[in-house]
């Protein structure tokens, strides 16, 4: 039983027929993710993410359902969670460079 475990890899039956988990898969919180910037209409958006399985799963479903949905992710990075202030400072930098993107996702 998994109590935290978000990743979407542990859905399949076919690997692991006894995983139980108690929260839901990356998946629907990517899902409910486009579901906000579709509804506010923001089709050109940034994403950062955690460099370890959590932010990258999440980062890929999001890839995935935004592309289905016509919402362009204009800059994407990733950082350690551990990293220094300066490694994310750096990285709003770079984000930052694109100013028609007025948004960024996080799965951190």
């Amino acid at each position: 039983v998994g109590y935290s475990t978000t990743s979407k890899d542990l859905s399949d039956k076919s690997r692991f027929n006894y995983f139980l988990r108690v929260v839901p898969s990356d998946y629907y919180q990517a899902q409910v993710m486009v579901d906000i910037v579709r509804h506010y209409n923001w089709t050109y958006v940034s994403a950062v993410n955690t460099d370890e399985n959590y932010g990258q799963s999440g980062i890929q479903a999001f890839r995935e359902l935004a592309e289905r949905a016509n919402i362009c992710i204009a800059k994407e990075d990733s950082v350690l969670s551990n990293a220094e202030d300066e490694v994310f400072d750096s990285v709003v930098r770079k984000l930052d460079q694109d100013q028609n993107a007025r948004v960024v996702v996080c799965f951190c």
